[in-house]
């Protein structure tokens, strides 16, 4: 996992393949819960399928972006996974948009970055 800072308020993580990706989230809900500090993205664009725990840490962190006033936008997410988000229902839960750039302008044009 990397992670890049967009703008002082906006955190780009990338992610990569199972089972990496379950310990990566881990450690980025411990990273997430000891800062109260903007917005989050999380990009995809390696990640070919995501697995139930992967799908909890995912839940827990977006659980913690809301109680702490803050987004988080999944990216780069392919249809094997968006299939995994709808049939679960959590497609209704997570903003999805198509790459960095687009849930950049998402988080600055809806006003509520950081």
């Amino acid at each position: 996992m990397e992670a890049e800072n967009l703008a002082d308020d906006i955190v780009v993580f990338k992610f990569h393949q199972e089972p990496r990706l379950r310990e990566d989230l881990t450690e980025v809900v411990d990273i997430i819960s000891s800062r109260d500090k903007g917005d989050v993205i999380f990009d995809f664009a390696e990640v070919e399928l995501i697995t139930s725990p992967s799908l909890a840490s995912l839940l827990q962190l977006r659980r913690v972006q809301v109680n702490n006033g803050h987004r988080l936008i999944l990216c780069d997410v392919n249809h094997l996974t968006r299939g995994v988000l709808a049939v679960t229902g959590l497609d209704r839960l997570f903003e999805v948009a198509d790459d960095i750039s687009q849930g950049w302008h998402l988080l600055q044009r809806t006003g509520l970055a950081g």
